[in-house]
């Protein structure tokens, strides 16, 4: 519900500084961080699944219209951060870039995560690949198979591009791994848009803040969502908060 959304992001530390924190330390025993990033429609997905929100340890807002409610309902400035190449994402594979350390990408299709991967060591030649695989799966015994893959796979990183609900719930299997990961990201769509281009938006996109545009126009199921979805999350954000103020 919102009360574990909107506090999350309300007491989620910079993720500069969170990143910086990770990068920073030699232990793996402390366990994984899951991060995920939530806009209106995947508030609208999340709002009832309790055990998938409680997963994850930090929100971050990756939408103006969220990021303005978010700041509203915890009396602070909610900043938009999100896990594409307009965002943290750049910084991401730069840094790790220089320093080296593993990071496994999981996600999109087959095809496209094999384009992506590419244009990464592309851009990125010193980046520490330890390995990749797309983000569908035929069980639930094989998603557990290629969780516990990842946790071998010496990564202190996990990039995972499913959409949600079902990155947060991969991202929480992983949590539940035995191995060197430190961190898992969520990060929706951005390992589907490399495949195309690492800088999915046009600099004008970024600087103007159209990414809602943009993808409306070019990816049409992106307009369904605005229309429907956008409207739903001004009423039940706000109906969800007042509920948990009542109960508290």
């Amino acid at each position: 519900m919102t009360k574990i959304i909107t506090e999350k992001i309300k007491v989620a530390p910079s993720i500069d500084a969170e990143f910086n924190r990770v990068l920073s330390e030699d232990t793996f025993d402390s366990g994984a961080t899951l991060i995920s990033f939530v806009n209106p429609y995947s508030y609208m997905l999340l709002r009832k699944r309790k055990e998938v929100t409680i997963a994850v340890d930090y929100f971050y807002s990756d939408a103006l219209v969220s990021c303005w409610i978010f700041s509203l309902l915890s009396f602070r400035k909610v900043p938009r951060i999100s896990f594409d190449y307009g965002s943290f994402a750049k910084r991401f594979l730069e840094t790790l870039n220089i320093t080296g350390e593993p990071v496994f990408f999981i996600g999109a299709k087959e095809g496209e995560i094999e384009e992506t991967v590419r244009l990464f060591k592309s851009s990125y030649p010193n980046l520490n690949i330890a390995g990749y695989r797309h983000g569908y799966f035929n069980s639930d015994k094989e998603r557990e198979f290629v969780a516990q893959k990842i946790a071998a796979s010496g990564s202190k990183f996990v990039v995972c591009g499913m959409g949600t609900p079902h990155q947060e719930k991969f991202g929480q299997l992983l949590k539940g791994t035995k191995g060197s990961i430190k961190q898992i990201y969520t990060c929706g769509g951005f390992l589907h848009q490399s495949s195309e281009n690492i800088q999915y938006y046009p600099n004008w996109v970024n600087r103007f803040n159209l990414r809602w545009a943009y993808r409306a126009i070019k990816e049409h199921y992106v307009f369904k969502r605005l229309i429907m979805q956008y409207p739903q999350f001004l009423f039940f954000s706000l109906y969800d908060y007042l509920n948990n103020q009542k109960n508290k």
